[in-house]
């Protein structure tokens, strides 16, 4: 493995076998979007230019990218938590819970309507959508729960929904939404097979 940036996309070697190209589809970090901007225009690729790496060398990148990387195989049998909560740490326990009403807000950031709020994680200067602009969302999340740590990887509608609905959005959907997004068929919600994840949604779960 090589540390790469946001959304490797493509590898190609050099004809001289000594560099790595890698673009990043979405370039190298997310930032804030105060002024509520098209997403689509806060995004800019990269290209990295990596030294062809010997054995050692790439034996210290893959132990840094599973360091940089969240992911843990353990995490898929038990999740690390410290005291019991409303689901169960591991596969099969007990779920308290007999009914969820899932309400998303698209386009938004939790800051961005939540952020003043003071139970939540968040960040009261990039909050635009306060209590006095939203007051039913702030009432729900008053009266039933506020997900502030909950996190969607997607920058638009197309990519979002899939993540939100099925935790994972398709290679497909990634790699194309921009093209939908600047005029091209937009088949990304449940209009085209192949942007559906292989595992489902949530709700067939």
């Amino acid at each position: 493995m090589i540390p790469a940036g946001w959304y490797p996309a493509a590898i190609r070697i050099a004809g001289d076998s000594k560099t790595v190209y890698i673009l990043n589809s979405k370039g190298g970090q997310g930032k804030p979007n105060p002024k509520s901007e098209s997403i689509g225009s806060l995004l800019n690729g990269t290209v990295q230019f990596v030294p062809m790496p010997d054995s050692a060398a790439l034996r210290q990148y893959t132990l840094r990218t599973r360091r940089l990387a969240p992911f843990r195989e353990k995490f898929l049998t038990r999740a690390e938590v410290g005291r019991q909560k409303a689901v169960p740490a591991r596969p099969g326990g007990k779920l308290p819970i007999r009914y969820v009403v899932y309400v998303i807000m698209e386009n938004r950031t939790c800051d961005q309507v939540f952020g003043g709020m003071k139970a939540g994680n968040g960040d009261p200067s990039l909050c635009i959508f306060n209590e006095r602009v939203t007051p039913n969302r702030h009432a729900l999340a008053k009266e039933f729960v506020l997900l502030d740590n909950f996190s969607v990887d997607s920058e638009v509608s197309a990519d979002g929904h899939n993540w939100s609905t099925a935790a994972y959005a398709t290679d497909y959907v990634e790699k194309m939404w921009p093209y939908g997004y600047g005029g091209h068929d937009y088949d990304y919600e449940g209009t085209n097979p192949i942007t559906y994840p292989d595992a489902g949604f949530n709700w067939g779960a």
